[in-house]
């Protein structure tokens, strides 16, 4: 059986990840070491699924459509910018929020939880907290500023992006980062 890593995303319109590495630009100036996320590989996670069997992908996908058969499409806005952890710690991910119809989002996430716990895939431990990775942090290096130009523009405004669907991604690592694609478009009911 092969497997691969698979998660559940929703893509941004391209003038959005336009935006956002205009923004790792700036932030490149803090002098901290982060590998920051290619263009292409910007999105919005909602429910990582993990290493899983490909000949599961089919039955994977039918669940993600009973998962938003009653969602219309929606708007939310890529706004603002932080890093975890929160606090005074050295952060490791830096990431752009978001705002906008967060209750539809949850419920999709809620109802993704639900159906793929059959499959074996655990809830997330942690609370649902959607954003969209822009770099990881490699070091302490440069920590303080990157801190200080991410609060400077914690009201940053990306652009909106329309929720129509969800996409069944899997990520296949290379030596140039990894490389995801699609196995399944998931357009919502209109």
């Amino acid at each position: 059986m092969s497997k691969v890593r698979t998660f559940i995303a929703v893509e941004l319109a391209p003038f959005v990840k336009d935006r956002l590495l205009v923004f790792q630009e700036k932030l490149r100036g803090s002098g901290a070491k982060v590998k920051w996320v290619r263009k292409n590989n910007l999105h919005l996670t909602i429910k990582f699924l993990g290493d899983m069997d490909l000949e599961k992908a089919n039955d994977i996908s039918n669940e993600i459509i009973a998962s938003v058969e009653d969602i219309e499409p929606f708007a939310l806005s890529v706004r603002g910018a932080g890093s975890f952890p929160k606090g005074e710690g050295p952060p490791r991910v830096v990431w752009a929020g978001l705002d906008g119809d967060m209750a539809r989002l949850e419920k999709i996430y809620e109802s993704l939880n639900e159906r793929l716990s059959r499959f074996g895939i655990p809830h997330e431990k942690r609370r649902f907290s959607p954003h969209i990775t822009i770099g990881r942090v490699k070091s302490s290096s440069g920590s303080r500023e990157l801190k200080k130009l991410l609060s400077e523009n914690s009201d940053n405004l990306f652009g909106e992006i329309e929720v129509s669907e969800l996409v069944f991604m899997m990520s296949e690592l290379t030596s140039q980062g990894p490389v995801y694609s699609a196995l399944a478009r998931v357009p919502f009911e209109i």
